[in-house]
């Protein structure tokens, strides 16, 4: 309050001291506005600065990662490719082997030569093998079996 006193004491009439007290209130509170606004500024600069140094860090990394992914995706990819590669010469080598059995029967088709020679020899092998076997026509008991087998010096169990 004393220094309100004082204040007023300056200036002849208590309305002129109000008006300069408001006058330099209001100039006071300009000036931290001002003080304020630059504050306020300074205050967004950094944080621009800020920000802007975390988004190229943030962007570097991105890229860092991108790039080991695209080398990772080399190989992969060449990969691919061999297994195409492989897929259409399997595909290409089955095809031949279609075209070449379908040659090989149209030939056997229009051939003079027959596989009756082949069948016949066969059935008299087969024949021949059926009436000379060593083994009886009907089944041997278990009995009969080791009677066998010791007679030919084989020990039976």
């Amino acid at each position: 309050m004393k220094h309100l006193r004082l204040y007023f004491r300056l200036y002849k009439s208590p309305r002129s001291a109000f008006v300069t007290l408001c006058l330099t209130l209001l100039a006071l509170m300009v000036v931290t506005g001002v003080i304020n606004a630059a504050v306020g500024t300074v205050r967004d600069i950094v944080t621009a600065v800020s920000t802007s140094r975390q988004d190229k860090a943030a962007d570097a990394q991105d890229e860092r990662r991108e790039e080991n992914v695209n080398a990772a995706l080399t190989p992969a990819a060449g990969h691919e490719t061999n297994a195409n590669q492989l897929s259409t010469d399997r595909q290409v080598n089955e095809e031949r082997a279609r075209g070449a059995q379908a040659r090989k029967d149209e030939a056997a088709l229009n051939s003079n030569r027959t596989l009756e020679p082949t069948l016949k020899a066969r059935r008299r092998y087969e024949e021949t093998r059926r009436n000379n076997s060593l083994d009886p026509v009907a089944p041997l008991s278990d009995a009969d079996l080791c009677a066998e087998l010791v007679k030919r010096r084989i020990p039976c169990r």
